[in-house]
This record gives structure tokens, C-alpha cells and sequence, in this order.
């Protein structure tokens, strides 16, 4: 197949430059612009994400252990610097694949708008936090990062004051995170300050609603799982006010409301439907009303009042044992007693099984048998509940003329003729009770992300897994949403961005294309897994190889094409694997963890390469799910492993493949830690991601230090290191995506270098010459490319070589096919597990590459034929390491043809803006007797994506027009020759390509050259 040149451009630098063209093959490669996929109608697919993680899973993983835990401890303080900055998701583009609802971005438990500012809105998030809009939902700030929790579920304006809101902690759809207490805002929401009424996490006390009394700022109720609390001062104290006396955890309690024109009239809600009514404040209680149904028969049961007659009370309940609705009750007197209004069958079944996590009320304020219900979809009653409309198209398929909202709603709330939605996919609102609705959401960045992966050939692209909110990527710079549903651990081929691994509740998933067309499932086997979806691994050392952990645990080496799975291991418990790491220095050695729903866990190891798997449980290591898995990049039996739910134990290290475990933890004292990561090329740092936050130790430490530098209070979920850009990535169960440069790590550097042009023989070989900068050393991999080309290139060189100079043409170092290595020079030991380790590694056997570490000064690559081959090749040179030092020039010299024998020079810009010069010479080359000398060369600069950025044909004149001689000259790198081109250009981070040609299909010797300017 003939690549297309500016196809081939777009995949070059995908963080590892023309890593794309060169290694992929054809089947690896999209070679056209991504578009949309194509759309099936399937609700029962997309309805299935409003499935919740099992029992005591969001308790066991989030619940406990958060910031307030560490920072209560105390002697931890950094010596590394990070500087956490938010990269989304805060606003998706769907491009999905069988996918109908519209892109959405996190759980929103509650909203409250400003009695005094309809367009000052609250919203509190699961578990991302208080967030604020002063401008009606077109813009959101977080309010509450720095909080020891950051779950909401609740918040309420005083009507008499718009200034004062009062806020309950903590998550009471999901119970992901506990409360801590209420808080109270003074000044519109913008901060916020504890209150008397205070909670211990360990306790996990949930409160569910308050009521705020619209006559006076100072007197508030809060509905708890113990009872009932009141404040009279505005919450410099709280007194229990429990109905029948009852204290002690015997009487939880789900709502409180108040009576329009008299709150001395106080309605409760019991976890078991005991609605109960006070006419003095709470002071006495009366009995339970007739006509509800008996506690036997519900669960979680809510109230709502009609402002427009206070004597019209609705209740709304769910069914004990099946979790769907048991059904609706009316009151018109004031909830002195009560009648069932319609069955559960019909629009009401669509609470399916779920009604004690999704369930919300509320009744128009001009209308009191206008009656509004959110169960997995809200739905509309003009009759005081007799019979119910959906109002918005999830009943039944797409309805024409309605808008789509997020599935599972846990609030609604009239205000100012508007009727608002909080889902589990963010905040709605309709104008026309329902006909259309709007999305409010755009700008909050509360994704609650299961796992994430980050692609080593584009630093850039980024698949996260969702709770609630499905399958979504970072790509090119703009958030989209691939498919809605649960999602768990994706996994990116490290040579290929389009081929995938997602495992969700719906099951396990592969793409070969990008999820441009195509989710195909993987037939892996049929057996349980952790929640939501598999846990993956691909083996660094053979990047075919992939495992999966369900029950059991899975090979297949063709990375998952159906047919290849084959079972390692025969377990028949009920225990399922959690994490899975392959050893980058020893592919025969890999890790695995298990664990069942009660928390207990179980740690594997495989010495041969998976045929069979030694429990190394024990020894030292409690009986706890390990749910991260690091290896030493350099030492297979050194391994760290990140316990969740362990309390302050959370961090085990074995230096003997565990034989025996040592605790690690240190001072940390959180709950719970997710994951862990070790940093290639340090002082043995690694990274773990905790409930409380993000810490880094290495070997010269002798305790952790936090790692949290402006990181909200919140879960850390996953982190990855992306080596090319010396960056540590951080996905967060509430929060989102955060990254922060590593410690040490280059600013403003052209971090990687590569070149395909066509090699010939004598002079026309392919030079690549670099400058590092001082004052540190560089690790730097050479490679010689060339047979992985010949699927996507014709005549393509079938056995490169390589050898490493230094500015006085001295050899440093050479390689022809590098699994082989030639000693000498800078190169004093075996190459290959330091090449694997890299996960640069050569495809093919015949192509070369070499490590060394170089001192600040002048370089050149040579790649030749062997034996005086010829053909297409790539000459690539890649920055390892974070040292201070940086690459600060680059330059390729070689013969420029026409068509596929262009010359294509590409690098990276690291972590910031940097301004480049980019030239093309060919005549000045005739001074050193180079022969054949490019009379006229030309230049194109372009993104990674292929895009033209500027162009040029003799450097004084710009291609669009006018004169551009003094700027170049400014720089001090102005071309010795008019026919000679160049371009001054500031540009942002990430991969571009210069393109060097002759005009009029001229060929000969040229040199492209990129300089840092910064």
C-alpha cells in the first residue's frame, strides 16, 4: 500500500514523532481524518449505565481515608515541586459508536438557585464538589476543592437572605463518600466554613437533605442517617430533634421539608417510609398517617410540598426487595393521611430496579396536581399523579420534538418558571415544562474516572473509563465521548493509537480502527469480573502479547484478536483479578492481584511467563485487594503494590519477587490507595494515588512527600507517566483528568527527533545531528528504521545500521540489528533489556538503535545500508530522560527526492510554548564538497494532525506575501542563500513535521534544521 504523504504526517507525531509510520502496520494505521461512527438507535445498551458497582464497592474504594485522614497527621512536607493543572473533561463532542444519549459529564446530586439571582446557581456534585455560576450555567468555578471531602448531597439558599447557603457533605445516592457535616456559605457560595454539626469519616454518617426556614437564615434541619438535627443560630450548634425519641442510628432518616406559609410545620421521611409530622418545629412528633404503605414493603421514600396549596403533600417510595417503585401517595390535608395515586406500571416502571439510588419529586409551584417525578428518566403528571409522561426521549426510543437528557435523576427544582435536572450525567434545565431541555453541564469538570490510558505514540490522546458516563478520549486537544455506559480500564496499543482495549458492565471491547466504526467484542471467556470490566496488560517486552484479568487470568498473542485467548489459570473461587503488570526488564515475570466483594485479596506471580502462576499472598502482606501493581523498570522482583481499604497500610514493597512484603506506607495514614507507578530513569521514585491525594518517594527519601500542589482534596484513581513529555497524569474519582511535569523535567525542549528519507550510498547517506544543552546529562535512544516500513512504503531498506558521533566525528557507539550489541565506546554492556525496558523497542529484528547517556555538546546519527544497501528509512532519536539538560537544535542531512523521498524531519515540543526556526538548505551545502547540493529546496511545517501551518520558497519572501528578511535576521540564523527557506514560528506543545522538497521535483542533498529559540 502507498501511504499518503500528509496522512502519513498526521499519525508522525503522535509523541513518539514518525513512531506511527514507521513501526504500525497497515492494520495498525488510520490513514484518514476521524470522523463521527456511524449511529444505532440501541436504549437498552445506553440505559444499561445506570447500572451501580456492587455492595459495599464505592464504600470499601472511595468512602474513607480522603484528605482530612492524612492532613490530620501531619509530618509530611515536599521536596519536589508539582504543579497540578486541570486537562478535562469539560466539554465532550459526540463521536460515538452506537450511542444516543448526548455526551455528559459527571454525577450532579443537587442544585440550588439564588432566591434573589435566578442566574446564581449551585450546583453540588457526587463527588467533585460545590461548583458556582453567576451567569445561568454558561460558566462554573469549583468552590470546595480544598474540603476534606468533596461529595454534596445537598445545598440550600435561604429565601431570606440570598447571601447564606448551607450545604450537607457527602454522597447519599451512592454512598461513594461520607459526610463530614454541613457547611455554610455567607457570601452566595463563593466559600464556605464548617459548621458546629461535624462528623468523623471512619463513622460514615450520610446526611440527605436540609430545610432551610424561609423566615429566618439562622433555624436549619438536616435529615441523617441518625435522626433528625436542628439549628436555631445558624449552626454554631445543633440539637437532635428525632421523631419518637429515637436516637442512636435506630431511626435513619431520607428527607425533611417545611410548610409553605408555616414552617413550624415539619415533614420526615424514614429509611423505611415512616412519614412523620411536627407542628412546633420538631419539638413533638405525631404518628404515622394512614393510607401509606407498611415499612415492610419500602425502602427510601421522599417528600414534596406544593407551594401553590400547603395542604397538597406528595410521597413517593420504593419497593423493598426489587429497588423499583413501589409507588406515589397524595395528601391534601396537610399529611394527616394519604391515597395511593397510580400503580407502578406503565411510564412508572421506568425506575426499574433502582428507585433507592434515583429518586427525586417535586410539584409545580402555580399547580398542585402538576407533578414532576426522576427516576431513570423525569416524568410529568397534570392530574396529581393518575397517569405520567416522559418528558424527554429516553421512553420508547427516540421521541421526536424532545430533547434528550442524562439518564438518573437525583434532584428537581423549580425556580423562576425554569424546571432544573440533576442527573447522573450533570445539570438540565426546560423552559416548557420538558418539551426541550438544556444542558447545563459544559464547563464542570466532576468526571468520576474508573481508569485511564494514556498512548505512548501521542502523548496527547487519553481514553478515560467513566462511572455513569461512559467511554470518552482526549484527542487532538478536544474531549469527545466515544459511547455512554460504565466504563472501566482501556488500554492503548503503545505502537498503534487506534487499536484499543475498554472493559465496562456491558462487557470487554476492542477497536482496530479508533472507535471511528467499530466496537468488537472481545471472546475472551464468560466468566465474572472486577467492576466495571476487565482489568488489561500488554507486555512491554513483545507488544503482540496482552493479558486479561477476569476470574481467571487471560493471554492472547495477537493482542486480542478473537479466537487467540487462551486461559493461565484455573480459578474456581469467587475472587477476580484487579491489576495485571509484566515486568518491562523480564517478560517471563508477571504480577497479578485477585480479590472478592468482601475486600479480601490475593497477590500471583509468574516466573514463566504465565503457564503457571505461585501465590505470594502473605508473608508479610494483609489479606487486602491490591488494586495497583508496580515493577522496577530495571529489577523484575522488585515490586511495590497499592492496597485499598487497609487502613494507613496502603503501600507494600518486596524486593524478592514476594517471598516477602515489607510496609512502605511510611507516615501515610489515608485509607486507601488505587494505584501506583514507578518513574524510569530515577532514583527508584514512585507515585502513589490515594484518597488522600498523590505522594512520590524514592530512594533518597525516607518517608513519602505529598505530590498535591493546587490537586483538589480528591480520590486518585489512576496515574501514568508519559515518558515523552515527562509528565504524570492523574485521573480522579470526582474530578477529572489533572497533570503535573515530573520533577526535573525539561521545559521548552524538543524532546524527540526523527527523519524518514531515502538512504543511499557514499554521500547520500541519512545524517541526523542534534545539540544538547546543558547543564545535566541526557539519556538519548538512537534508532535505524527500515523493514517495519515495507508494509506502508515501497522500497523501504531491509537492514539499517546506525552509529552515534560526537562533534569531532568520533564514533561513540554503533548497531546493526539491536537485539545484538556491539560494544565500544559509550556503549559498555548488553543493550537489550534497556531497549525493551524503553518501550522503544524495534519491530523488526534488522533495525538498530542505541542508549547513551551524553554530555551537553554536539551530535550526529548516522544511519547506512548494510552491505551498501539502500532504500526509504528513518532515522529517530528520543530524549529518556528529565534530566535539567535539554535537546536545543536538531538537523538532518540526505538526499531529497521526489514523491515518497521527500525528506520529513520531525520533532516535538515539550511542556511549553516554544519559539522555532525550521530551515531548508541546500546551496550552502556545495561549500563542503557536499555533492549534489538541493539547487532550490522548499519547506512545509506541519501539526501532528497533517494540517499546513506555513510554508516557504526562498526565506526573504513569505509564501502569503510580503517580506519576512528582518525577522529571520533577527534571529541570527538567516540562510546563506536566497533560494534557501525558512520560517520563524511560535508553537505550542506537541508534534510537527517539516517537509523539505525540491522545487520543480528538483533532488539532491539537503539538510532540514530546527532551532530552539528559547
Amino acid at each position: 500500500m502507498k501511504i499518503n504523504l500528509h496522512s502519513g504526517i498526521r499519525l508522525a507525531f503522535a509523541a513518539t514523532i514518525l513512531v506511527a509510520v514507521v513501526l504500525c502496520s497497515a492494520s495498525y494505521l488510520s490513514l484518514s481524518p476521524r470522523k463521527a461512527g456511524a449511529r444505532t438507535l440501541t436504549e437498552a445498551s445506553e440505559k444499561g449505565e445506570s447500572d451501580m458497582p456492587p455492595p459495599g464497592f464505592l464504600k470499601r474504594r472511595w468512602g474513607t481515608g480522603t484528605a482530612a485522614d492524612q492532613a490530620s497527621q501531619g509530618p509530611l512536607t515536599p521536596s519536589a515541586i508539582s504543579n497540578w493543572i486541570p486537562i478535562g473533561p469539560t466539554q465532550l463532542t459526540d463521536v460515538g459508536v452506537n450511542t444516543i444519549l448526548e455526551p455528559s459529564l459527571g454525577r450532579v446530586n443537587c442544585v440550588a438557585i439564588a432566591p434573589n439571582d435566578p442566574n446564581r446557581l449551585l450546583v453540588g456534585a457526587a463527588s467533585g464538589g460545590v461548583w458556582l455560576s453567576t451567569d445561568g450555567g454558561q460558566n462554573w468555578s469549583p468552590r470546595t476543592d480544598n474540603l476534606p471531602v468533596l461529595g454534596v448531597s445537598d445545598i440550600e439558599f435561604a429565601a431570606s437572605n440570598g447571601n447564606i447557603a448551607y450545604m450537607a457533605t457527602g454522597d447519599a445516592n451512592a454512598f461513594a463518600t461520607p459526610s463530614i457535616g454541613v457547611y455554610k456559605s455567607t457570601d452566595g457560595g463563593v466559600s464556605w466554613n464548617a459548621t458546629a454539626l461535624t462528623f468523623n469519616q471512619v463513622d460514615f454518617r450520610i446526611i440527605t437533605k436540609l430545610a432551610v426556614d424561609p423566615t429566618n437564615p439562622n433555624i436549619v434541619y438536616a435529615s441523617e442517617h441518625n435522626g433528625i438535627f436542628k439549628t436555631t443560630d445558624g449552626g454554631a450548634s445543633w440539637q437532635p430533634i428525632n421523631p419518637s425519641g429515637s436516637a442512636g442510628g435506630d431511626f435513619p432518616m431520607y428527607d425533611v421539608k417545611l410548610r409553605p406559609g408555616n414552617p413550624a410545620v415539619v415533614y420526615a421521611m424514614s429509611k423505611d417510609g415512616a412519614f412523620r409530622r411536627s407542628t412546633n418545629s420538631g419539638s413533638s412528633w405525631g404518628p404515622i398517617p394512614p393510607g401509606l404503605p407498611a415499612s415492610s414493603a419500602v425502602q427510601r421514600c421522599q417528600i414534596a410540598v406544593s407551594p401553590n396549596d400547603a395542604n397538597v403533600v406528595y410521597v413517593i417510595c420504593s419497593a423493598r426487595g426489587t429497588n423499583g417503585l413501589n409507588g406515589v401517595y397524595r395528601s391534601t390535608d396537610g399529611g394527616s393521611s394519604f391515597s395511593a395515586t397510580a400503580g407502578t406500571g406503565g411510564a412508572l416502571s421506568d425506575f426499574g430496579n433502582q428507585a433507592t439510588y434515583d429518586m427525586s419529586i417535586t410539584v409545580s409551584p402555580t399547580n398542585s396536581s402538576e407533578l414532576y417525578i426522576g427516576g431513570v428518566s423525569p416524568l410529568r403528571s397534570t392530574n396529581a399523579g393518575g397517569s405520567w409522561t416522559p418528558i424527554t426521549g429516553l421512553e420508547g426510543g427516540i421521541t421526536p420534538g424532545l430533547t434528550i437528557t442524562h439518564v438518573d435523576v437525583h434532584d428537581l427544582q423549580f425556580a423562576g418558571g425554569s424546571l432544573y435536572a440533576c442527573t447522573d450525567g450533570g445539570l438540565h434545565r426546560t423552559n416548557d415544562m420538558g418539551a426541550h431541555w438544556t444542558d447545563l453541564s459544559q464547563k464542570l469538570q466532576i468526571a468520576q474516572i474508573y481508569h485511564f490510558s494514556i498512548s505512548n505514540q501521542n502523548g496527547g490522546l487519553v481514553y478515560a473509563g467513566e462511572q455513569d458516563n461512559g467511554f470518552n478520549r482526549l484527542f487532538n486537544g478536544r474531549w469527545e465521548h466515544v459511547r455512554a455506559g460504565d466504563w472501566g480500564q482501556p488500554l492503548i496499543h503503545p505502537q498503534s493509537i487506534d487499536l484499543v482495549f475498554a472493559g465496562s458492565n456491558g462487557g470487554n471491547f476492542k477497536t482496530v480502527d479508533g472507535f471511528q466504526n467499530f466496537f468488537i467484542p472481545l471472546d475472551i471467556a464468560s466468566e465474572p469480573s472486577r467492576f466495571p470490566g476487565a482489568a488489561f496488560a500488554v507486555d512491554p517486552n513483545d507488544l503482540r502479547i496482552a493479558y486479561a484479568g477476569l476470574r481467571n487470568i487471560h493471554r492472547s498473542d495477537t493482542f486480542g484478536d478473537n479466537g487467540s485467548w487462551s486461559p493461565l489459570t484455573n480459578f474456581t473461587d469467587n475472587m477476580v483479578v484487579h491489576a495485571i503488570a509484566v515486568a518491562p526488564s523480564n517478560p517471563q515475570v508477571i504480577y497479578a492481584s485477585r480479590g472478592d466483594d468482601l475486600g479480601n485479596g490475593m497477590m500471583v506471580r509468574s516466573i514463566t511467563g504465565g503457564s503457571n502462576f505461585g501465590n505470594i499472598s502473605g508473608n508479610g502482606l494483609p489479606n487486602k485487594i491490591a488494586t495497583g501493581i508496580a515493577i522496577d523498570p530495571a529489577n523484575p522482583d522488585r515490586v511495590w503494590v497499592a492496597l485499598e481499604d487497609s487502613q494507613g497500610n496502603v503501600v507494600y514493597f518486596s524486593q524478592n519477587g514476594g517471598a516477602s512484603w515489607s510496609n512502605y506506607s511510611g507516615s501515610l495514614t489515608t485509607f486507601s490507595a488505587h494505584t501506583i507507578v514507578a518513574e524510569r530513569g530515577s532514583q527508584g521514585a514512585v507515585y502513589v494515588g490515594t484518597n488522600a491525594g498523590v505522594f512520590r518517594r524514592d530512594n533518597s527519601l525516607p518517608d513519602w512527600e505529598p505530590f498535591n500542589t493546587n490537586l483538589p482534596n480528591v480520590s486518585i484513581s489512576d496515574l501514568q507517566i508519559n515518558p515523552s513529555s515527562g509528565r504524570l497524569r492523574a485521573a480522579t474519582y470526582g474530578r477529572g483528568v489533572w497533570e503535573t511535569l515530573l520533577p526535573g523535567t525539561t521545559l521548552n525542549a524538543l524532546l524527540n527527533v526523527s527523519t524518514r528519507l531515502q538512504v543511499g550510498t557514499g554521500d547520500n547517506i541519512l545524517i541526523g545531528g542534534f545539540i544538547l544543552l546543558g547543564p545535566g546529562n541526557k539519556t538519548v535512544l538512537f534508532r535505524a528504521i527500515g523493514p517495519s516500513l515495507s508494509s506502508i512504503l515501497p522500497g523501504a531498506i531491509s537492514d539499517p545500521t546506525i552509529e552515534l558521533r560526537d562533534a569531532a566525528g568520533t564514533l561513540l557507539g554503533s548497531n546493526d540489528n539491536w537485539k545484538v550489541t556491539q560494544v565500544g565506546g559509550a556503549i559498555t554492556g548488553n543493550q537489550f533489556f534497556g531497549i525493551k525496558s524503553s518501550g522503544l523497542a524495534p519491530t523488526h529484528d534488522n533495525e538498530s538503535a542505541i542508549v547513551a547517556t551524553l554530555a551537553p555538546g554536539s551530535y550526529t546519527a548516522v544511519l547506512r545500508g548494510a552491505g551498501g544497501s539502500t532504500g526509504i528509512a528513518v532515522v529517530e532519536g528520543y530524549d529518556l530522560s528529565h534530566a535539567i539538560g535539554r535537546v536545543g537544535n536538531i538537523s538532518t542531512r540526505g538526499f531529497v527526492q521526489t514523491g515518497d523521498g521527500a525528506m520529513i524531519g520531525g520533532f516535538i515540543v515539550g511542556n511549553q510554548t516554544a519559539r522555532v526556526v525550521v530551515r531548508a538548505i541546500g546551496p550552502f551545502l556545495g561549500q563542503f564538497g557536499v555533492p549534489n547540493p538541493l539547487a532550490d529546496p522548499t519547506l512545509e511545517l506541519r501539526d501532528s494532525n497533517g494540517a499546513l501551518l506555513v510554508s516557504n520558497n526562498n526565506w526573504k519572501t513569505r509564501d502569503t506575501g510580503g517580506s519576512q528578511q528582518a525577522e529571520i535576521e533577527a534571529t541570527g540564523l538567516a540562510p546563506s542563500n536566497d533560494l534557501e527557506s525558512a520560517v520563524v514560528m511560535t508553537v505550542p506543545p506537541g508534534g510537527y513535521t517539516a517537509i523539505v522538497r525540491g522545487a520543480n521535483n528538483g533532488t539532491g542533498n539537503g539538510l532540514v534544521e530546527v532551532y530552539n529559540l528559547q
